[in-house]
């Protein structure tokens, strides 16, 4: 199949085509987070008349983005002759989308907001943060302007009697706002400066079940309460667009508390902020609709709806937000909140460290399974993010917590390959290419924490890795974000751009069945009585795993590097441990066109 006119400056007028692209954009894009805004029937009604009315009726800033986002799924995964052209499949177009849009921005209409928003998710997939970043803030101004957020313009009984008689446009304008706080809160990673919704979610109701919204009826009205509940209690018919939205405001509490540097009180006590998060992600986990669930046939039900990706996107999430949580409990990940839990009752911080490895051990068992339903399993960009954080999660506890555990070696050896499989560009790897920078990231880890034979998997420089620089969490002056997280990204390319302007040298790569999860019980004050340091380590994992059927420590095998109790001492005094990740790695918009350029097969080599 000859899949060049992909690459063509103009979206293409022939209707068999424009379909095609159409159809990606429906099964890939629509399905994802709340970015299911569009009343697919309409449009593609409106598409059977020809591009002329499809643009009339949705602008062309609209119409471009969703021609170069089908573009890019369409040759992502269909079997083709490689284009000529350099650039990325869609991105004229997406370009062409994104001009109209800022051109209009001085008149605020929902078309231009679907196109900006939708602009952003192409800028994720090219690694864009800068413009992405920037987009993010024209689309929450304009959904202030267009009174989407608005609970007064909600409750207005003329608005009210609209919405009645025109269901499907009031369900489009709810997901749009929706969208909107998702994008901003997954690229502000909990740092208030970064955020525009820094005093929680809109106070809409949530995105209605998507046979509803095809069918345009109108959908029980549910909302999410203080805690994060939904009110009233969901019915079992509930969409899955709704558990996203609970849980995107969950994850943003999480990523903001654990940047606090005083709590009110400590987060073993049973009131506390932090013991308040964990049991809402518990019971969000317990509130979950049968239809939610990760079984064969909720998967093949799901597949046949385009919504594999959304549910694993929808599992993964959970997960890394409890890892969010609870990883300050593991040395080295000295996020401001991490300092008080210095004192903190061994029992307490021991079922934190196993909590955190329990949801990362979890990530790579979804992993593994979710193969069998090809690539559109992990279509969501932050599938990486929680495979990241995952890695990092399960070598530090193996080596910190429990060095001498050969039997958990070998199991956290067979996660750490399954995660690697999903970041890595190729597998098995490729003599002479070099691996993305996901692994990249993650080989300093590996071969400083006795896990060497990856990591030579992976690294043609061999034990070169063992002397580079590690960083878990970033420093103060980015918020404790990650190198690899989409603001930094993108101050660090502005800064790149200047030394280059001013002839300086520039910034240098760094390398760097189901069971329940293990409880954490709160601590009233009168109960603790010890504090915590690294002497009382095993003592208080023997107590603990004792009661979980934990299996006696035997000899790990001999490892390269550092023993057990070094392995502690390295990350305590690792001097930025923590990274927080809200999108995967990326290479700037240089060098993404200078690696297309000197060989075209970077379009097929970079996938999943």
């Amino acid at each position: 199949m000859d899949l060049d006119w992909l690459s063509e400056p103009s979206i293409p007028d022939d209707k068999a085509r424009l379909r095609s692209l159409a159809v990606a954009y429906f099964d890939r894009v629509h399905p994802q987070r709340c970015l299911g805004f569009i009343h697919k029937p309409t449009f593609m009604h409106f598409l059977d008349r020809g591009v002329v009315s499809l643009c009339q009726e949705y602008g062309e800033a609209l119409v471009f983005t969703i021609c170069a986002l089908g573009a890019w799924y369409l040759l992502r995964h269909t079997p083709a002759k490689q284009p000529a052209h350099p650039r990325a499949p869609g991105q004229e177009w997406a370009l062409g989308g994104r001009r109209r849009a800022l051109d209009n921005l001085g008149t605020p209409s929902i078309n231009n907001l679907r196109a900006l928003v939708l602009s952003c998710e192409y800028c994720f997939l090219r690694r864009d943060f800068a413009t992405s970043f920037s987009l993010i803030g024209c689309c929450y101004r304009l959904a202030r302007l267009l009174r989407l957020d608005s609970v007064g313009f909600e409750e207005d009984e003329r608005t009210r009697a609209h919405s009645a008689a025109n269901p499907t446009e009031t369900e489009s304008r709810r997901r749009l706002l929706w969208a909107c706080y998702i994008l901003d809160t997954s690229v502000g990673s909990g740092v208030d400066a970064n955020t525009c919704w820094r005093d929680g979610p809109p106070q809409v109701p949530l995105p209605c079940p998507e046979s509803d919204f095809i069918n345009q009826r109108s959908g029980a009205i549910v909302r999410l309460s203080a805690n994060g509940a939904f009110v009233p209690p969901a019915p079992e018919s509930v969409g899955i667009r709704a558990y996203v939205v609970r849980l995107s405001c969950l994850r943003s509490r999480v990523l903001r508390l654990i940047r606090q540097h005083n709590l009110s009180t400590d987060p073993w006590h049973p009131e506390s902020p932090f013991m308040r998060l964990i049991n809402e992600t518990a019971q969000f986990h317990a509130d979950l609709s049968r239809h939610c669930a990760l079984t064969d046939l909720n998967l093949y039900i799901q597949k046949e709806q385009h919504l594999v990706g959304a549910i694993h996107y929808l599992h993964l999430a959970y997960h890394a937000s409890v890892i969010d949580l609870t990883r300050i409990a593991l040395p080295g990940f000295s996020f401001p909140l991490a300092s008080t839990l210095a004192h903190a009752p061994p029992t307490f911080r021991t079922q934190c460290q196993q909590r955190c490895r329990y949801h990362a051990s979890e990530i790579s068992k979804i992993i593994r399974r979710a193969r069998e339903y090809g690539p559109e399993a992990f279509d969501d960009h932050f599938c990486n993010v929680a495979t990241f954080e995952s890695t990092k999660a399960q070598i530090i506890y193996c080596a910190t917590v429990r060095p001498h555990d050969a039997a958990l070696r070998l199991e956290v050896a067979e996660d750490i390959r399954t995660n690697l499989s999903l970041l890595a560009p190729q597998e098995p790897p490729v003599v002479g290419k070099q691996p993305s920078k996901q692994v990249r990231g993650l080989l300093p880890l590996l071969y400083r924490f006795g896990f060497e034979d990856i990591a030579k998997e992976w690294d043609d420089e061999g034990a070169s890795g063992v002397n580079q620089e590690i960083e878990v969490v970033g420093s103060a002056k980015f918020d404790y974000l990650s190198q690899t997280a989409a603001f930094r990204q993108a101050a660090e390319t502005e800064m790149e751009t200047n030394r280059a302007v001013h002839g300086q040298p520039g910034l240098q790569s760094k390398r760097s069945e189901r069971q329940d999860p293990p409880v954490i019980d709160s601590i009233k004050p009168s109960d603790a009585l010890g504090s915590f340091d690294g002497s009382d380590m095993d003592e208080a994992n023997r107590h603990h795993e004792g009661s979980s059927k934990y299996t006696p420590e035997r000899p790990a095998p001999p490892q390269q590097g550092l023993e057990g109790p070094d392995y502690l001492n390295t990350a305590r005094n690792m001097p930025d441990l923590m990274w927080d990740l809200p999108y995967q790695p990326a290479w700037s918009e240089s060098v993404f066109l200078d690696q297309s350029l000197e060989d075209p097969s970077f379009w097929w080599s970079e996938v999943p």
